[in-house]
């Protein structure tokens, strides 16, 4: 079994998801399909849906992270170091790290799939929801994924640092190098 129930299960197993929780709604009703590309790594392991579309979905509704992009998507060869740039964040992280509030305005830094824009646009409404991409070619993809799960928020390209004030922001974004300060 590999749907959105599979993945409300796993989260309420873990206790991030309380029987209660304002996100089960979002959880169940956000296909996580919509957001990823037809292959993606998980911890080095590549997921394929026209090779075996079985394990893929299994990976899909999974409380894993997804890696989308690798090296900005270039193509630097077999021997180059694999550096992800883009990915499908985990959702317990997602959950736990969020202390949202109905009626929030929330930015989201690092725009990924667009999946954690989704489940924020179902809770609070696309018009309460700004996520930002560096990347031009992962912002447009964002943006197209969150369309065709029927949402609008905001989708910006450019450097998180220049947000505006929100209620809440989530950064889910790497960095390769973590300034001395």
């Amino acid at each position: 079994m590999s749907t959105p129930e599979r993945l409300i299960q796993i989260l309420a197993n873990k206790g991030t998801l309380p029987p209660a929780s304002p996100w089960a709604d979002a959880v169940a009703q956000v296909r996580r399909e919509l957001f990823l590309p037809d292959t993606f790594e998980v911890n080095d392991r590549t997921f394929d849906r026209t090779r075996d579309a079985k394990r893929w979905a299994w990976a899909v509704y999974a409380d894993l992270p997804l890696v989308t992009q690798i090296n900005e998507g270039q193509a630097l060869g077999d021997d180059a170091y694999q550096r992800p740039t883009s990915s499908s964040s985990m959702p317990t992280i997602v959950l736990d790290l969020l202390d949202l509030l109905d009626g929030d305005r929330v930015f989201e830094a690092g725009a990924g799939t667009g999946y954690n824009a989704a489940w924020l646009c179902h809770r609070l409404g696309s018009d309460r929801m700004t996520t930002m991409d560096i990347d031009p070619v992962v912002t447009k993809q964002a943006e197209a994924n969150l369309a065709q799960a029927g949402f609008t928020p905001q989708v910006l390209c450019g450097n998180a640092e220049d947000g505006a004030p929100y209620d809440r922001t989530i950064a889910t974004f790497t960095l390769a190098d973590i300034p001395y300060t």
